[in-house]
């Protein structure tokens, strides 16, 4: 079944699909023109399910199309190379994260107690790839300055505690038309995310308490603050198709550099094994022997990582593969949209977020 449910996110990703079009339906609708924006916002939700489950879906398994041409040439010349071990553990450096004991004798402080955990531990993720690219200096500035944190009532519902700080610095923070929100998710809601890290287009953005791994947790913060950067200080319109192409091809391209970071000659590894492996499945073949080649190479089995680690650190070096097989032949930034949207239409969302 590979990595993560199949059958799980392609109905995730169908009934996202089937709500947005009711919901733009609506949206057009003579009777609800003053409920545009909150349908609006409503929109964005199921877009950003829907992208997500896609990408849970490629790190699970199914079988994906990339648009380039196809050569077995790269096949040959591995056959000529000695056999490579499949079944090996992979050898990349990697920092788990201890889970946290908290000590809070009621709910409230034991939610504080989690979100100052998680921020340090944030913080300390993305400090572990600040010599891969001066972007993420960049993000580590942004968040600080401008990430308010607050704690989940619920799955949906949060509430801001100003603890320990001086109210009216509190509130010139919280008035910062550059803020964004961010709620360490607990265990009994993180279970229930469709993904491990889900940016809102009003900018909220939840992060599960479930990882397992810092590296995944940099790699993959610094991905959605890059979105996040988008929206705030670059104005990204979430609902424009164009500006949503354009940042996924930015933020994966940032997220390559990350991946490569990591370990430079696993990553080369994995393009130079990869490549001829996902050109066999753009002809039809079985996409496990590229998923247990992303196994013997970085840490997404359960033994290592948690399911929405193991499937969005599977779709990363998917991702990686299809870029740099794009790249390597000649493809454009521009041409990268083409070859995402085309990744994403196999799974029948026409190239939606």
């Amino acid at each position: 079944m590979g990595i993560f449910s199949f059958g799980q996110n392609w109905q995730a990703r169908k009934g996202a699909d089937a709500e947005i079009a009711r919901l733009e339906a609506e949206s057009g609708s003579a009777e609800t023109k003053g409920r545009k924006k909150k349908i609006d916002r409503a929109v964005g939700d199921q877009r950003e399910i829907s992208r997500r489950a896609f990408m849970q879906l490629l790190g699970g398994g199914a079988a994906v199309v990339a648009g380039a041409a196809v050569s077995g040439a790269g096949v040959m010349k591995l056959m000529q190379e000695p056999e490579f071990d499949y079944t090996r553990k992979p050898s990349v450096h990697m920092t788990p994260i201890r889970p946290v004991v908290l000590t809070g004798q009621d709910n409230l402080n034991r939610m504080l107690e989690l979100q100052e955990y998680w921020k340090r531990i944030s913080l300390e993720a993305l400090e572990g790839f600040r010599n891969a690219d001066p972007k993420v200096a960049e993000l580590i500035q942004f968040m600080s300055e401008n990430a308010e944190y607050s704690i989940p009532m619920g799955p949906v519902v949060t509430q801001m505690i100003f603890k320990n700080q001086d109210p009216q610095e509190a509130m010139a923070k919280h008035n910062n038309p550059r803020r964004f929100e961010m709620v360490y998710m607990p265990e009994e809601y993180a279970s229930g995310m469709p993904a491990p890290i889900l940016t809102q287009p009003d900018g909220t953005m939840r992060l599960a308490t479930n990882f397992r791994m810092k590296e995944w947790l940099g790699i993959m913060l610094a991905h959605e603050l890059s979105h996040e950067y988008d929206l705030k200080m670059n104005a990204e319109n979430p609902h424009n198709q164009g500006e949503y192409l354009a940042g996924e091809v930015k933020a994966h391209s940032f997220e390559m550099k990350l991946l490569k970071s990591w370990d430079p000659k696993i990553y080369d590894e994995l393009i130079k094994r990869g490549t001829p492996l996902f050109e066999g499945v753009q002809r039809g073949a079985s996409m496990d022997k590229l998923i247990q080649l992303i196994n013997s190479l970085y840490p997404t089995t359960p033994e290592y990582a948690s399911a929405h680690e193991s499937s969005l650190g599977a779709a990363s070096c998917l991702v990686a593969i299809a870029f740099e097989d794009a790249r390597s032949k000649g493809k454009t930034d521009k041409d990268l949209e083409s070859v995402y949207q085309d990744i994403f239409r196999k799974f029948g969302g026409g190239g939606s977020r």
